[in-house]
């Protein structure tokens, strides 16, 4: 017998707790187990509510004090496959992210924020300044328009040579080839020699004619006097050139030899104002003595000097000195001729070990500096500016070419600075930046740079490549564990922000020199929504392949929304829940079908199915199955309800839907009847309780379906309907559960009655059914605002009477 109250649920519960759900010698049993009893008694008090308990004790123990134990442990289950899901799916999205950089597919991107990177620092007045030893002489539209069409004759640079001799600059690099012989070659030769060990000439090639090196008639005359650079350079697709490329062995870079001069030479003649290279070259030669190396680069003319001649005599500056020419290079092979070695004779065999050893020393440490196996990344100082541009605070000073020839420039001002000479007219050298600025830059701008980049150890260091792989992996698994938990706004707000935030860190660790991955990155997390996304659209697709045929578009949407409920490790989990299950069944359709062709059976069910499908799915049921001619729908479904007022609902929405399908039926026949077709007529079997739904089938097809003594209790009030009076116009059974929960309910406003107290077939005990009561249906039954898409119980009188009336 159903339970009705508090007071009998107790002692139901009592019984059951005693192990004597039948009542028998309960009073002699209450003493032995009070323990369990007050255990099941605070249970129930405390956290089951009074609504929910109108089970009977048989299912009681399965449905309510089971049901938290298996939310926790479903939920607990349903996290930890997401959670896994998101480390495979970030693994995956890392190991296509680090494939997409090992074929270059982020390069283009990783430049574009390289000159951002640059532009903003620009912006936010945080980039570094050049530094004031480099100067540059720029063979400029000026010094084209008074000299004459380049290239000019050597002479002319021989005469700026003996120009800067004067003011004994630390090095005088020509970003300059000389390849071919010329009459003027002895000329720019002895220059050459007189400034000797300050001197850099540019070697380099070209497409056409190959490798170009410096013109024999002026690399014989004066060997040992200067050193060589390659100015080659590898401009990425864009023209910009953002790294220097590693060395060859046959020379040293542009820069690199113009340091090395550099270095050497302020290392003897300014040692109060040593730099950061030059106090580096002193500490790597700690066996020899100050006066060694004072001997091997002051501006005396003798070969040897002694130890107290100054390298800073002013009386010695007012007068051209020459120097001793350079010890022989690592990078530069020995002259055929022997001439290097003639050289070496006339000094002493010490001070020529001292010189080599040095001169080595030199190029192993700039060779720390400048690794040999990986490319260089500049890291520009800032725009440059056209030599007839005034110069602010910070600019790289230029000056032109004829300017300094023709005494315009105080020579002072070269003194112990860097002196670059270079191409700068229109569409020599060309070459970008990555401020896109107006004012033409050429090499001679890049070979500043890097320079530059060299004196304040400025380059632009970036992550070793397995770093990279270990950010890129990082931030694939972690967000996609993190958007993974998210909703599809939250989720898609997140990606638009990640740019936003990796942005600003990309930039404040390029102020500190670092260049960190940008694109990698933002492209990693955006690939990780995207394959987020394609799961869920796959998700999707297979809850919407169940349900979307039987459920309407707004329980699709719900389902969706709420997928989390029902998915297990990816798929539809098993389920317990408590429904309300609508069974209804054609009467008479054995005799209908044998004898209505199939041509016209067909779309006679069709029909009817259509009609009664809509009126489910306006009230929010799912379609289960058809099965035969008859239908059986679930309200509460696939969606656990959790609480009694939902259950309640989902009771009255069964009801309500019930109602509905009378009022639509009587429509549709009149259809049937004008096509000469039989009228339908039904009956309805409703009951709630408990199910257990999941998914059904195999993988080549899969249904989702629901199982359980619900279903055949709502079976089997449908076969009672056949023994209502032929008079009753609505053939609807309800079992006492439904009732409890729609017979107060002022929407529906129908009085039911007992019909009968049965046992039904498979249980043990009698149920209670329910049904219309036909004598207390009056037309003055005031109407009432129902639920969405359910019909007013006054039209469900009045077509209730007027059946009534008809019969």
């Amino acid at each position: 017998m159903l339970l009705r109250n508090r007071k009998h649920y107790l002692a139901q519960l009592k019984r059951l707790a005693l192990g004597n759900p039948s009542g028998d010698r309960f009073a002699s049993q209450t003493h032995k187990q009070p323990g369990h009893w007050q255990l099941l008694t605070d249970f129930v008090h405390r956290w089951v509510p009074f609504q929910q308990l109108h089970l009977e004790p048989s299912r009681f123990n399965k449905t309510y004090f089971n049901k938290t134990h298996f939310k926790r442990r479903r939920k607990g289950e349903n996290q930890a496959a997401v959670n896994r899901l998101g480390l495979w799916s970030g693994l995956v999205v890392a190991v296509v992210s680090v494939g997409f950089s090992g074929l270059g597919a982020w390069d283009v991107l990783e430049q574009q924020s390289y000159n951002l990177l640059h532009q903003a620092r620009r912006e936010f007045d945080n980039a570094p300044v050049w530094d004031e030893r480099v100067v540059v002489i720029a063979i400029d539209q000026n010094s084209i328009e008074q000299l004459g069409r380049f290239p000019w004759p050597r002479y002319i640079h021989a005469e700026l040579l003996d120009r800067l001799q004067k003011a004994q600059p630390s090095a005088i690099a020509f970003d300059v080839l000389f390849p071919d012989i010329t009459e003027e070659d002895g000329q720019l030769a002895e220059a050459i020699v007189a400034n000797a060990n300050n001197i850099v000439l540019a070697v380099g090639s070209d497409a056409a004619s190959g490798y170009l090196n410096v013109a024999s008639s002026i690399a014989e005359p004066a060997q040992g006097f200067f050193l060589k650079g390659d100015i080659g350079n590898q401009p990425d697709s864009d023209g910009i050139s953002r790294r220097i490329p590693p060395h060859n062995e046959r020379f040293p870079s542009f820069s690199e030899a113009t340091l090395q001069v550099y270095a050497q030479n302020m290392g003897a003649t300014a040692p109060a104002q040593l730099d950061f290279l030059s106090r580096q070259i002193l500490a790597n030669e700690p066996e020899m003595t100050l006066a060694h190396r004072t001997n091997r680069l002051s501006n005396s003319p003798s070969p040897l000097n002694t130890p107290s001649s100054s390298p800073l005599n002013t009386a010695s500056k007012s007068q051209p000195q020459a120097r001793k020419p350079h010890s022989p290079s690592v990078y530069q092979p020995k002259a055929s001729d022997g001439s290097a070695q003639a050289q070496a004779q006339t000094q002493p065999q010490t001070q020529a070990r001292s010189e080599h050893d040095s001169m080595a020393s030199t190029q192993a440490w700039l060779a720390q500096l400048m690794p040999r196996d990986e490319p260089l990344w500049v890291n520009w100082p800032g725009e440059v500016k056209a030599s007839h541009q005034p110069l602010m605070d910070g600019d790289l000073p230029i000056y032109s070419y004829a300017d300094v020839i023709n005494n315009q420039i105080d020579p002072s001002i070269f003194h112990n600075k860097i002196v670059l000479v270079g191409a700068t007219y229109a569409g020599a050298d060309p070459l970008r930046t990555p401020f896109h600025q107006a004012s033409p830059v050429n090499g001679v701008h890049l070979h500043a740079a890097i320079i530059n980049n060299l004196l304040a150890q400025s380059f632009l260091r970036r992550l070793p490549v397995w770093q990279g792989i270990v950010l890129t992996v990082l931030l694939a698994t972690v967000g996609s564990h993190l958007l993974r938990h998210q909703g599809a706004y939250r989720r898609l707000a997140m990606v638009i922000c990640f740019p936003v935030a990796w942005g600003a860190i990309a930039y404040g660790a390029f102020v500190m020199g670092w260049w960190i991955p940008v694109a990698a990155p933002m492209g990693t997390v955006f690939l990780s929504a995207l394959a987020i996304q394609l799961h869920e659209q796959q998700e999707q697709q297979q809850l919407m392949e169940l349900f979307s045929m039987n459920v309407s578009a707004g329980t699709a949407d719900l389902i969706w929304r709420h997928k989390g409920a029902i998915l297990h490790r990816g798929e539809l989990a098993a389920q317990t829940l408590t429904a309300t299950v609508l069974f209804m069944d054609i009467r008479g359709f054995t005799s209908i079908a044998e004898t209505l062709p199939s041509q016209q059976l067909l779309p006679w069910l069709n029909q009817y199915f259509e009609t009664m499908t809509d009126c489910i799915m306006n009230h929010g049921g799912m379609v289960d199955k058809y099965i035969g001619d008859s239908i059986m729908a679930v309200f509460g479904a696939p969606l656990p309800r959790l609480q009694p007022d939902e259950i309640k609902a989902d009771a009255i929405a069964a009801v309500s839907a019930a109602i509905e399908m009378h009022s639509r039926l009587q429509s549709l026949n009149q259809q049937l009847r004008t096509q000469n077709l039989p009228p339908i007529e039904f009956g309805i079997g409703i009951h709630t309780g408990p199910l257990i739904g999941g998914t059904v089938g195999n993988r080549h097809r899969l249904n989702y379906s629901l199982f359980g003594d619900t279903v055949n209790v709502a079976a089997r009030l449908e076969a009672m309907t056949k023994s209502l009076p032929p008079k009753a116009p609505f053939k609807l059974l309800i079992s006492a559960d439904t009732y409890e929960y729609t017979h107060e309910c002022s929407e529906l406003n129908l009085p039911f009655e007992l019909f009968k107290s049965t046992q039904l077939r498979g249980r043990e005990s009698h149920t209670d059914v329910y049904a219309l009561a036909l004598a207390k249906l009056t037309p003055a039954v005031s109407p009432v605002a129902a639920p969405a898409a359910m019909v007013t119980t006054s039209s469900l009188t009045s077509s209730l009477l007027t059946s009534s009336l008809t019969s």
